[in-house]
């Protein structure tokens, strides 16, 4: 019954955005403008979205910023030495620890039912990308990367859990 109960308000709730979003984009003009005040500044504007519907536009912001950053990941990973982005002041190490950080932290935030799968789909996908790398000629894979790209990926769940609960604690304070 819970269960239910928590599927009605998240369908109230992006029903809420929906139709918010669907009002919003009622007010544009032919010319692009929302009732005197121009583009999506004007949109944003006149959604007063409820707590429900931020939280479900907040949460599918971080799915798509997750998927994107994989995909990145994916690319810097499997392309060749040459096409590899890096940051010339930062450690390769710490370096690709913070980009599994930043992307586990967006998977958790983005679907936070999920965080167990995040976790073993993560580790999944750190060893399939290690052993990829053993197909590209310019690559290889290493056991010490892919224990620096776990460990980002662990404290990237942990740090969004840490936040949760802290952030709970001083809402009760």
């Amino acid at each position: 019954m819970m269960a239910a109960y928590r599927r009605i308000e998240e369908l109230r709730a992006q029903r809420a955005l929906l139709m918010a979003c669907h009002d919003g984009l009622a007010g544009f003009g032919h010319a692009g403008k929302l009732r005197g005040v121009a583009g999506p500044i004007g949109l944003l504007a006149r959604l007063s979205l409820s707590i429900g519907a931020r939280t479900a536009l907040l949460r599918l912001g971080f799915r798509v910023l997750g998927w994107g950053l994989l995909i990145g990941i994916v690319y810097a990973t499997l392309s060749g030495i040459e096409q590899r982005p890096s940051v010339p002041w930062l450690v390769p190490n710490i370096e690709r620890s913070l980009a599994f950080l930043v992307t586990a932290a967006s998977f958790a935030i983005g679907y936070p039912r999920q965080r167990p799968v995040i976790f073993a789909v993560g580790l999944g996908a750190v060893a399939l990308l290690e052993l990829a790398q053993g197909w590209t000629p310019t690559r290889h894979g290493a056991v010490q990367d892919a224990l620096v790209k776990a460990a980002g990926l662990g404290l990237g769940l942990l740090l969004v859990l840490a936040l949760e609960r802290f952030r709970r604690y001083a809402l009760l304070s």
